[in-house]
């Protein structure tokens, strides 16, 4: 929805001629706020294992849901349950809005590459 905004913005501000700066504003803020709010959080979290970030500004969500399996966790991703490496599991780490998050990727086998997991309860 966000987006479709700065392009209708985008739009009328071609149009306008000459374009003032008070309506070029609306579209300086879209452009410039759309990345930082669709991976604010994600973007400072490290991968335990490894180091280096979680994110990639494409990979990291709020997971569909988790559950506790064994001792371990499991995410649902893409319809499927899949199990969280101990490694991949983020502690410490301030949870945004309790919801449990993860990072990752389907790769071109089929198999799943998690980065990092935040579980409801880290804090």
């Amino acid at each position: 929805m966000l987006l479709a905004y700065c392009f209708w913005r985008a739009w009328l501000w071609h149009l306008a001629k000459p374009a003032s700066l008070v309506r070029a504003l609306p579209l300086v803020i879209c452009l410039t706020a759309t990345p930082g709010l669709a991976h604010g959080p994600y973007t400072d979290w490290q991968r335990p294992n490894v180091g280096g970030s979680c994110c990639n500004n494409a990979d990291c969500s709020a997971a569909a849901d988790y559950r506790i399996n064994g001792g371990r966790y499991e995410v649902l991703f893409q319809n499927r349950w899949i199990p969280v490496p101990p490694e991949k599991v983020l502690h410490n780490v301030e949870n945004p809005n309790g919801n449990p998050h993860l990072c990752a990727i389907s790769l071109q086998d089929g198999g799943v590459a998690i980065f990092c997991f935040l579980p409801p309860s880290a804090t």
